[in-house]
């Protein structure tokens, strides 16, 4: 299962900390969280899995469950490093 599915409160803090509040074995709730700069990157302008801090070269990052299905979706707008940072930045979604 999802973690969104049974998670409440789900929020992205600073950029690149996700934290919510999540069950246990028991059913109590208990507040957690996962530093996504440590599994995310970005690379050209694009989020990259197994790379890490991501939100050092990315800005309007915000995170938001969507559609009808309740998709986890964390957007940003990640800067491709290779050019000049007068070109646009790239919107990437995970």
């Amino acid at each position: 299962m999802s973690f969104h599915v049974s998670a409440e409160n789900i929020r992205v803090d600073d950029g690149h900390i996700l934290r919510a509040a999540l069950r246990n074995e028991n059913g109590d709730l208990n507040e957690t969280e996962i530093d996504l700069n440590n599994c995310l990157g970005n690379n050209d302008g694009h989020f990259e899995w197994n790379g890490n801090g991501y939100s050092n070269s990315a800005e309007d990052i915000h995170f938001s469950i969507e559609g009808g299905d309740n998709v986890p979706i964390l957007r940003a707008r990640l800067f491709n490093l290779g050019v000049s940072t007068s070109f646009p930045a790239r919107q990437g979604q995970i």
